[in-house]
């Protein structure tokens, strides 16, 4: 498994100086930034979730053996976390409603809020899909026949032979971070969409204004500015967009002013022991560049202006609520560690487990064209075989000054507004008025 846990990679900063000239020769314009208030839809409404009277409900539940409701499961139904509150002497955590996004989970909240506890060089939530080394020892040796390939019909044939190279054993699921087990929901909530982020690099599942690695390099052929062949390795992982998260805050609120999430890419080399490394020269392909950067501008977008899969906004919805948690215990050290919120961070047993699979098919999709260049012995043909694997990497860089105080009044509604509308007696959640 390669190493998620520093957020950085040794070409990170490369890459996006790269991928933001490839955006720029193409024309394109920047996402806007989404802030808190915009919500997902900017007209759910909002639910706050005090987090120890929802530890003590819980603990009540499990004491008399009852079922926790589905409500409470599903967070009173809120599907874009937005800030937290202290209030009455608690953290509130504060969302929306939205009935086209999925409700964050019981689940995650858990195992999100045990991560943040092991402080002090505790591991975040990652995970990885990796090819095994003995795919890659396959994979080489057919590369080995690459040259001797003649015919749209030879090439076909060796892609299959490539695709089963490539499926030996699968590609080996990982799952990291400290209180994150392998059949959390924050488990599945990584590695499906990394999966599904693989399908959209091979072409199989389609995405508009996100070209799949096939499509570029065939394109690229075509017009001659590359020769398309060959079976090129790029490692592809989600992380935290550059400078993200920011927040505001003011007095008791930290809301998220911007989290959003974003695609890095490395090149890789294949060893002759059939292990995978980033290319040393930090050089950036820059079909896979351009890919990675598509599909960060993709992600940037407002919900409903992309047309996302959704897993992909149940993992957001998870960076969000670990940002939201990891900027709580920077500002109030020990917080969630706190005897009021003892059952719900540190006993509740998680909900929905789900066993994890120990591998996932590696996917390698493949086109053959006829190249325009011609020799003594007719036009050649060209195939294109991407192979793509990485994973999640959901580390945050909490600046200092990604927590500055913010004069923004808004932030002092919200906190009214949240006490306004808390219930005389305590309960899990419960709705607030128009923020």
């Amino acid at each position: 498994m390669h190493n998620f846990q520093s957020g950085t990679g040794p070409n990170r900063r490369d890459f996006l100086a790269a991928a933001a000239g490839l955006a720029a020769a193409a024309g394109a314009t920047a996402a806007p930034t989404r802030r808190a208030t915009d919500g997902v839809a900017g007209t759910g409404p909002l639910v706050a979730v005090p987090l120890a009277d929802l530890s003590r409900h819980l603990q009540r539940l499990a004491q008399h053996r009852h079922p926790v409701p589905k409500d409470v499961t599903l967070l009173g139904g809120m599907a874009w976390p937005e800030a937290v509150v202290m209030d009455a002497g608690q953290p509130v955590l504060v969302g929306r409603r939205d009935d086209t996004r999925a409700s964050l989970h019981l689940d995650d909240l858990t195992v999100l809020a045990r991560n943040r506890l092991s402080r002090g060089g505790g591991r975040w939530p990652c995970c990885s899909l990796d090819p095994t080394q003995e795919s890659m020892l396959a994979v080489r040796r057919l590369q080995a026949e690459q040259g001797k390939l003649r015919t749209v019909d030879a090439m076909q044939r060796w892609g299959q032979r490539l695709s089963q190279a490539w499926n030996v054993k699968g590609q080996t699921v990982v799952v990291g971070g400290d209180g994150v087990r392998p059949e959390s929901r924050v488990s599945h909530a990584m590695i499906f969409p990394d999966h599904q982020m693989k399908a959209m690099a091979q072409g199989r599942l389609p995405m508009p204004g996100v070209p799949s690695l096939i499509d570029r390099s065939i394109a690229a052929a075509r017009n001659g500015e590359a020769r398309a062949g060959g079976a090129d390795a790029a490692r592809f992982w989600f992380h935290a967009a550059e400078g993200h998260p920011r927040f505001r805050t003011q007095g008791d609120v930290i809301a998220i002013e911007a989290m959003d999430m974003a695609v890095f890419t490395e090149r890789q080399i294949s060893t002759r022991d059939g292990r995978l490394r980033d290319a040393a020269d930090g050089r950036q392909d820059p079909m896979m560049a351009g890919f990675a950067a598509d599909l960060s501008r993709a992600l940037a977008l407002r919900p409903g202006r992309a047309a996302l899969p959704d897993l992909f906004y149940r993992l957001e919805n998870n960076y969000r609520l670990l940002s939201l948690l990891a900027a709580l215990e920077a500002q109030r050290p020990g917080l969630l560690g706190a005897e009021e919120l003892g059952f719900l961070t540190r006993q509740q047993a998680e909900l929905e487990p789900r066993p994890m699979p120990r591998s996932l098919p590696g996917m390698v999709s493949y086109k053959a064209i006829e190249s325009v260049e011609e020799t003594t012995a007719g036009t050649l043909q060209r195939i294109s075989f991407p192979l793509v694997y990485g994973g999640v990497d959901m580390a945050l860089d909490l600046a200092k000054s990604s927590l500055a105080p913010d004069r923004d009044k808004g932030l002092l509604r919200l906190a009214h507004a949240v006490a306004r509308a808390r219930p005389a007696a305590p309960v899990p959640y419960y709705l607030v008025g128009a923020g």
